[in-house]
């Protein structure tokens, strides 16, 4: 758990401290929204947004849950080493981390130089 993450859930008391962290209901059900349609929301509010994070030709990626994530693994990456992010990520292999991350990390340490 990152220091930023428990100095908000620590505001909540402990006794509260039970079921999912944030529970996101459905409008027009009153229902909490599972993993994929959530995603899906994220999904939609990124391309309402207009937040793009990918072009090819014509094809137009928008921000999604992954792209949040990814951001997540972008800003720790240059705080934490490998082994570490690769806990925070969740990554079962080190070199999902070290592709994705690591080496992500370099070039932006190479654009800052340059």
């Amino acid at each position: 758990m990152t220091p930023d993450f428990w100095a908000l859930i620590s505001t909540v008391p402990e006794s509260e401290r039970t079921g999912p962290v944030f529970s996101v209901l459905s409008t027009w059900r009153g229902q909490r929204l599972n993993t994929q349609r959530l995603s899906r929301l994220i999904e939609r509010i990124g391309e309402k947004s207009g937040v793009i994070v990918d072009r090819k030709g014509d094809e137009v990626k928008y921000a999604s849950a992954h792209d949040l994530r990814r951001s997540f693994g972008l800003r720790w990456a240059q705080k934490v080493n490998q082994i570490q992010l690769g806990a925070l990520m969740r990554h079962s292999d080190p070199k999902t981390t070290a592709t994705y991350y690591i080496g992500a990390d370099a070039s932006r340490l190479l654009d800052g130089i340059w």
